[in-house]
């Protein structure tokens, strides 16, 4: 968290020098919620996007305004009054905003090298052959952002005739940084971890004697769990200016330090066959608790 502060100080400083506002049009307003952005505080997430996206546009005449709401509802509530007009969500609520966006607007973003991740149940290796069912009344220790991850776990444990997740474990624990779950059933402070699979190799690599002590023994199709949308009023002359500054991938330097810093690769335009997994688990999900999809 140090060292994201700091970036944060240096890269505010480099844009304070190249971005002014005398001449800009109002800003564009960013809304996000705790409920959907992993690995930060509402702080740092809030100065950080700003920057990030100011930096993007410094050649547009564009700035960005960031705001991050303590839980989805809220967030969709400022979509809907129009006091957000671009949303970052998990994508299991972003498929239920479909009339609240703009048609063409719609993003995905890419964490770690691959698009989709698979989300991993991990217990500690002494748990390994047991069933998940074995493993009712423990503690699951999950990441703030990884919902979609979660809705995967409910499902299989109602594919077994189990309980969902929060009347299943004794205990469930979200934590801000998805690493701090894996940290914390290696040293036996949780009994069942869920963490996408990029975040666990990352962790791996920093640690690789948690290899020996951890083990998978569930894992998803690989899904997108963030997405990104604009309100569906927002003017189309500013989003012809600004998307293709955002979907470049002729990055700066400074950009691109920020965004390693949070595991983000790039941002890409959404189309449906994206978001296909992520149905598919609601779809089944509703079916399995008795909801129409």
């Amino acid at each position: 968290m140090f060292a994201l502060r700091i970036c944060l100080f240096w890269l505010m400083l480099s844009i304070s020098l190249t971005v002014t506002s005398s001449s800009n049009p109002s800003p564009i307003s960013v809304g996000g919620s705790l409920e959907s952005l992993p690995g930060s505080s509402v702080t740092d997430a809030e100065i950080a996007f700003k920057l990030v996206f100011n930096e993007m546009l410094s050649e547009t005449n564009e700035t960005f305004t960031v705001k991050i709401y303590e839980n989805n509802e809220t967030l969709v509530q400022k979509l809907q009054s129009g006091e957000v007009q671009t949303i970052f969500i998990n994508s299991l609520q972003y498929l239920q905003l479909n009339k609240l966006l703009h048609p063409t607007a719609r993003y995905v973003v890419q964490h770690g090298p691959s698009l989709k991740q698979r989300y991993l149940v991990l217990v500690r290796s002494s748990d390994a052959g047991k069933s998940l069912s074995d493993l009712q009344g423990r503690k699951l220790s999950f990441g703030a952002g990884h919902l979609v991850g979660k809705r995967f776990l409910d499902v299989k444990l109602l594919e077994q005739g189990l309980p969902v997740s929060k009347d299943f474990f004794s205990e469930i624990e979200m934590v801000r940084e998805v690493n701090t779950s894996v940290i914390d059933l290696f040293f036996g402070n949780a009994d069942v971890a869920l963490v996408p699979d990029f975040s666990y190799e990352l962790a791996l690599e920093l640690n690789p004697t948690m290899g020996n002590s951890l083990s998978v023994i569930m894992e998803s199709e690989p899904m997108i769990y963030q997405a990104v949308g604009m309100r569906y009023d927002f003017p189309q002359e500013r989003l012809d200016r600004i998307e293709p500054k955002i979907l470049s991938k002729e990055y700066s330097a400074r950009v691109r330090r920020f965004l390693e810093t949070f595991r983000i690769t790039h941002l890409y335009r959404l189309n449906d066959d994206m978001l296909k997994e992520v149905r598919e688990l609601n779809d089944k999900y509703m079916a399995l608790t008795g909801h129409k999809p």
